[in-house]
């Protein structure tokens, strides 16, 4: 169930109603309520404790693979509404359709194959939207693209300067 398991009513936190006021009335509650903060406080340390560092740490890794893949998720939805514009509904559908087949792959060969961690299923995922975009890219490219082509320039720019970043993060 998600949150629901994860956050113990009183005691590792406050379960609230998914609306903005009852988010903001729990929030000004346990910022105003020193007790309050610091039984929830250590209540969420205990239950924290559980997790090895190593369980951390796959965790940052999965969700460092993950979010290589956000930029492109992003693309994934112009790109496909340029196509739905276009009144081509099929190519987001069998790009989608094949993004899914091969993430489940590659998921399967990282994991089972090759014995990566939980990380390479981020991956994997990752791997997987990058290549859909970039056929949706090349598909579009060939549509409308004409003479000049699409100019993606100004976003490659982007993309390279975050990816170095994140690198650079990552690593050192």
């Amino acid at each position: 169930e998600g949150l629901k398991d994860s956050i113990l009513h009183g005691k590792t936190g406050l379960l609230c109603n998914s609306d903005f006021k009852s988010l903001a009335d729990a929030t000004f509650r346990i910022i105003s309520d020193k007790e309050l903060y610091n039984k929830l406080r250590a209540g969420a340390l205990d239950w924290a404790g559980k997790f090895s560092w190593e369980d951390t740490v796959q965790t940052g890794l999965l969700l460092s693979t993950y979010a290589i893949g956000i930029p492109f998720q992003a693309a994934l939805q112009v790109f496909s509404s340029a196509f739905y514009a276009q009144h081509d509904t099929k190519t987001p559908v069998v790009t989608s359709i094949v993004d899914v087949v091969l993430t489940v792959i590659l998921q399967i060969v990282f994991v089972k194959a090759f014995g990566w961690g939980v990380w390479s299923i981020g991956l994997a995922n990752s791997l997987a939207v990058i290549i859909q975009v970039s056929a949706l890219y090349f598909a579009l490219q060939k549509k409308i693209g004409g003479e000049n082509g699409i100019n993606v320039f100004p976003i490659m720019k982007s993309l390279v300067a975050a990816t170095i970043s994140g690198l650079f993060m990552f690593f050192f």
